[in-house]
């Protein structure tokens, strides 16, 4: 990551612990709530793709991480489409997710990402019914970066000067999503709580300044040269 880049890393990770220790304001908001969500998946996604550029060939460290990521979300999204077709008494469906966690993780790279793509095109397909069960569409995406993410990552050493080189490239996509989601929405939203909770409502203009302080340091000395 570049000196920007960095600066808003750490804003980002401050504003993702205020709203980890302000569970009950944020859930007050159901569209803050899930703007969060969302806010929360693309920390990860961005997450595994710097431990995929810092990892000294660009493929083991961070492949491990990958597939530990893509299971979580296998087994999240699994369990959760279970729960459906137990509660609606299809059993074909059950059968079809019907895996614990070690039936995900078991095979080849190639047998995980086909068994995962499987489970994400029938939740996809369920999902105007997963509400209830925990699966949103914010889940569902995330899902699919895991499977993209973990899916480039089965390389061999030959090919770790692409995949940091991919990474590189989904970085420079990823933080304008982040910062576009927060000027949009999350901003918009926490203006609710200025008078109704301002200790939250100043805790998270606090985290939001970091990523203005980190990037006028960036630019100083030019202007000093100036």
């Amino acid at each position: 990551m570049n000196k920007q880049q960095t600066a808003k890393a750490n804003s980002h990770q401050a504003i993702a612990g205020i709203f980890a220790k302000n569970p009950e304001a944020v859930a007050s908001i159901p569209a803050l709530e899930l703007a969060v969500e969302e806010f929360t998946n693309e920390l990860l996604g961005i997450d595994t793709n710097v431990k995929i550029q810092i990892s000294p060939n660009g493929a083991s460290a961070a492949k491990q991480a990958a597939l530990i990521r893509l299971i979580d979300c296998a087994e999240q999204t699994a369990g959760a489409v279970h729960s459906l077709a137990e509660a609606t008494g299809d059993v074909e469906l059950g059968k079809q997710v019907g895996f614990s966690r070690s039936d995900l993780i078991e095979g080849s790279g190639a047998a995980i990402v086909a068994r995962c793509k499987g489970i994400y095109d029938i939740a996809k397909d369920k999902l105007p019914s997963l509400g209830d069960y925990g699966v949103t569409q914010a889940k569902l995406t995330a899902f699919n970066q895991a499977i993209k993410t973990y899916d480039t990552l089965r390389s061999t050493p030959r090919q770790a000067k692409a995949a940091r080189s991919a990474t590189t490239k989904q970085l420079a996509r990823a933080f304008p999503r982040v910062e576009r989601l927060l000027d949009g929405r999350i901003d918009k939203l926490m203006v609710q709580f200025k008078s109704s909770n301002p200790e939250f409502y100043d805790q998270y203009q606090t985290a939001r300044d970091i990523v203005t302080v980190g990037t006028r340091a960036e630019k100083a000395p030019e202007a000093k040269a100036a």
